[in-house]
Formats: C-alpha cells, sequence, structure tokens
C-alpha cells in the first residue's frame, strides 16, 4: 500500500515576548491508503496541532507534512484548495460544529458548494445520497440542529465530511460527546463507510476502547512527541512505554465493558 498522509521530523513552536511552547517535538508518521490511524495521549500531547498541521491550517515550524506525495508547506493555494476536496473532517462535538442557523441539508450542502460546482437537483441528490449514507432519513433535510439529537448530529457531520467524496478523513474525538450506545452506533457507521468507501482514517482520542475498535496502527504521543506506535493490537494489550500502560490501565472497566456489549449488539436504532 501506498502512504496517503505522511509527517517527517515535524516541529511545531509557538512563541510570544515572553515564552516558548514547543507543540509538537520532531513527529515522524505514515498512513498508508485505506488503513486506519489513532493518535491516543492526554490534553497538551499534540493531537490538535498535529490535525492542524495534516490540513494545512497550521505551519509547522519545521519539518514536512505530505499528502498523496506533495509537500503541502509547498502547495499553491489552488493545489491546498484541490487538497481540501480530498480531505473529511468529523469534529468533537456534534451539535457545536453545525451551524444552528442552517437545516441538515443546508449543512451537507456546503462542503459540495464550496469545492464543486454542483446546484439544484444534481446538488440535492447528492445530499440525499450522503444523508441516506449514515441512516437519516428524508425528514431530516429540514430539521436544525436542536430539533435533532447528539447522535443524529453526528451522523450530519459524518455526512458533510464525506459528500465531497474524501479519500481522508479525520476523526478528531468523534464519539466523546456521545453517551455508550450512541458511541457504538457511530463507531459501527464509521467502520462500515469506511470499508465501503475504502477510506483512510486518522482519529485522535482518549478512549483507548474507541482506538482500539476503530484503529489499524496506534501512535501514542506524550508532550508532543511520540513514545510509542505499532499495530493498535500489539500496543495497547502489551504496552511497551510506561506512559502507554498508564493510558491503557486507566481505561474506565465499567465504560469499556458497556462499550464492547453495544459495538457487538450492532443496534440499528438510529439515535
Amino acid at each position: 500500500m501506498n502512504p496517503l498522509v505522511s509527517t517527517d521530523d515535524l516541529v511545531c513552536r509557538f512563541t510570544s515576548r515572553r515564552s516558548s511552547f514547543l507543540a509538537l517535538d520532531h513527529v515522524s508518521m505514515t498512513v498508508e491508503q485505506g488503513t486506519s490511524l489513532g493518535v491516543v495521549g492526554e490534553s497538551g500531547a499534540g493531537k490538535t496541532t498535529l490535525i492542524r498541521c495534516l490540513l494545512g491550517l497550521q505551519q509547522p515550524t519545521e519539518g514536512t507534512v505530505t499528502f498523496d506525495g506533495s509537500d503541502i508547506g509547498t502547495m499553491s493555494a489552488k493545489q491546498r484548495r484541490a487538497m481540501r476536496r480530498r480531505v473529511g473532517m468529523v469534529f468533537q462535538n456534534p451539535v457545536m460544529a453545525l451551524n444552528p442557523r442552517m437545516t441538515v441539508e443546508e449543512s451537507v450542502a456546503e462542503p459540495l458548494r464550496l469545492h464543486t460546482k454542483l446546484r439544484g437537483v444534481d446538488l440535492r441528490r447528492r445530499v440525499g445520497t450522503a444523508l441516506e449514507s449514515v441512516g437519516l432519513a428524508e425528514a431530516h433535510r429540514s430539521r436544525l440542529p436542536h430539533q435533532i439529537s447528539g447522535g443524529q448530529c453526528q451522523r450530519v457531520g459524518i455526512a458533510r465530511a464525506l459528500v465531497t467524496d474524501p479519500e481522508l478523513v479525520i476523526l478528531d474525538e468523534p464519539t466523546s460527546a456521545l453517551d455508550v450506545s450512541v458511541q457504538a452506533q457511530i463507531l459501527n457507521l464509521l467502520t462500515d463507510l469506511k470499508a465501503e468507501h475504502d477510506l483512510t482514517f486518522v482519529m485522535v482520542s482518549h478512549s483507548i476502547d474507541v482506538v482500539r475498535y476503530l484503529s489499524d496502527r496506534v501512535v501514542v504521543m506524550l508532550q508532543g512527541r511520540v513514545v510509542e506506535e505499532g499495530l493498535a493490537g500489539e500496543v495497547l494489550t502489551e504496552p511497551r512505554h510506561e506512559y502507554t500502560r498508564n493510558l491503557v490501565a486507566a481505561s474506565p472497566t465499567v465504560e469499556s465493558d458497556s462499550l464492547r456489549i453495544a459495538l457487538s449488539s450492532r443496534e440499528e436504532v438510529v439515535s
């Protein structure tokens, strides 16, 4: 398999007149096409800065981010816009991520209006297909975010992320704001969509169980550095680094058991 996105010796330092903060400390990683990478670590580990660099929203101090063989840092504005059409983003808080004044249809249509020439009937048809793919009905089109549940809002967010047929989807804590049963529905949905569309995932999360379920490989970050990486099953079952062992040990047992039960049930109710 070919790498779709990679970082090489990535450094990101934020400085002010009084202080300097190293958010990313020589981070190198590769995500092969069609695979899923989970990035875990506590708050302040550098996960958000890494996402911003992958999206081309943050210029690194040193190092490179490569997308499909091209250095993002040397792309023209036109090339960067074309790249962003190939990248979808699912945000942490599904309700806050949606414009409260836009209907479900308008929210999902927004990336199409920005990145494509689809309009009218063709645009509505594409939106309908995207909503159907995430288990939302025709009746949801005209609803506002406050008129649907948190789980349904996250389905809208996923539809919006996938509506331009991206190759890479970045998931920022995609289930942290949802209860366990709805988390399971969203994780099962993401798994199905990944297989159906041959997607590549990069997911950041605090949840070991979510990462274990959705990821092929795992990168563990601490204070801007990668302290451990490898196959998800190996890293999260037999971690070598003390920090990784502590993260795995701190995973709530009751919540983990509940999530595993919910995942195995493959619930069909759209919440």
